[in-house]
């Protein structure tokens, strides 16, 4: 059988990157780094905005109509996912955290709207009601109340017309009429993941819904969820510096096999 080193690259990267959090040991800090939900990346589906692929959406925030959705790729995004076990995974202490910088707004069908789009700034983090379950490596159920625990920002810059530019609207977790607010796993599940997804452990998938209240919303948030505001999107791990080291070793040493196998 002829071994391609595309393919040495493939089995040393899967070997240490096809962690569950459940199966990785000693571990404090689970890195990932968050794309668009999209077929292309492995997705069943392209979102049920459709294009462009988006990895967030909050539909009519601001009142600037529907749908309203966010790129986590592209020329100046960068968004990513910490799971923190603060040491013992699965205990109530875990927290998950997803920030960084998408761009997006209105979408007018196969493109933003040239007024209302832009960089915005997503800062979230789930506190409670985090559990580990067969099948599903993290699991949000429900939604967090009393007090709002689940919580994070929505600011928008770049790009926004004056008004907008610099408002931060405020986040919270929303049930969504699943039985639980987010889940991030790298297994089949209810939303349908693909051939792609569901056959490649080192692709996460986050999905989970959250509720705003416009801007500067009040303490206790109304429980006025705009359908289709959710989390939607492909996550890949990213390897601490001692696993990138395991990993170039590996890469070493198949590279040295592959020489090993070359016909003379």
């Amino acid at each position: 059988m002829t071994i391609t080193f595309k393919r040495l690259f493939a089995i040393a990267l899967t070997a240490v990157a096809a962690v569950s959090l459940t199966g990785e040991a000693g571990a404090s800090v689970f890195n990932f780094k968050v794309i668009n939900y999209s077929i292309a990346n492995g997705g069943s589906h392209n979102g049920g905005a459709g294009l462009p692929h988006y990895c967030f959406r909050t539909d009519n925030v601001l009142g600037i109509g529907r749908p309203v959705t966010y790129s986590c790729e592209g020329a100046g995004t960068d968004v990513r996912a910490e799971y923190d076990d603060n040491n013992t995974l699965g205990s109530a202490d875990d927290t998950l955290h997803i920030h960084g910088t998408m761009f997006g707004g209105l979408d007018v069908g196969g493109t933003y709207d040239a007024t209302n789009s832009g960089f915005v700034a997503v800062d979230f983090t789930y506190r409670e009601n985090i559990a580990l379950a067969a099948g599903i490596d993290v699991l949000v159920n429900p939604e967090s109340r009393n007090p709002e625990n689940n919580t994070g920002t929505l600011t928008f810059g770049a790009g926004w017309p004056a008004a907008i530019d610099g408002t931060t609207v405020d986040l919270v977790d929303e049930d969504g009429g699943k039985g639980f607010s987010f889940k991030f796993n790298n297994h089949a599940d209810s939303k349908g993941c693909g051939p792609i997804l569901c056959a490649d452990p080192t692709l996460w998938h986050g999905w989970g819904w959250v509720n705003y209240n416009g801007a500067g919303s009040p303490a206790g948030f109304p429980d006025n969820h705009v359908a289709a505001s959710d989390w939607l999107f492909i996550a890949t791990p990213i390897p601490e510096p001692g696993t990138l080291g395991i990993l170039g070793a590996g890469l070493v040493g198949l590279g040295l096999m592959r020489r090993k196998r070359r016909p003379v």
